[in-house]
């Protein structure tokens, strides 16, 4: 009887315990700092435009891929827009440059993005981002 009450107190203590800390899921959204505040027009997969600042990828401030058989990586200084589109397991995103240079190269589509709208922080994969403009 005295194993059946401890196992019991046991599996409610597990219970409790676990349900006590948070999945990460619904924790609030922290934008990394950058050396320089970059604004980009984004439009999601859904259609839905917004108008970000100190936007980066992953806190970063280039995008970095493939270009064939080499990595490459673009800054956001000579980005005038990035067109997305998914593939099976990358994000094939046509790079438009200031020089006139059109460039496509393949993005982990796991990456995420981040920026500051009006009134919250912004976070969003790659995968689900349809066009990037960035605006001087």
């Amino acid at each position: 009887m005295k194993r059946a009450s401890a196992f019991a107190i046991l599996i409610l203590f597990f219970i409790l315990l676990t349900g006590m800390g948070s999945s990460g899921k619904y924790n609030s959204v922290k934008v990394p700092k950058t050396d320089k505040n970059f604004k980009v027009n984004l439009v999601d997969i859904t259609g839905v435009s917004v108008c970000l600042e100190n936007f980066s990828i992953e806190g970063k401030t280039n995008v970095f891929g493939t270009f064939g058989k080499s990595d490459i990586s673009i800054d956001f200084d000579q980005i005038t827009s990035i067109a997305f589109v998914l593939k099976e397991k990358v994000v094939k995103a046509t790079v438009k440059l200031y020089n006139g240079v059109t460039m496509d190269i393949l993005i982990n589509k796991r990456k995420k993005c981040f920026g500051t709208f009006s009134f919250t922080n912004f976070r969003i994969y790659i995968s689900n981002i349809k066009s990037l403009e960035f605006i001087k």
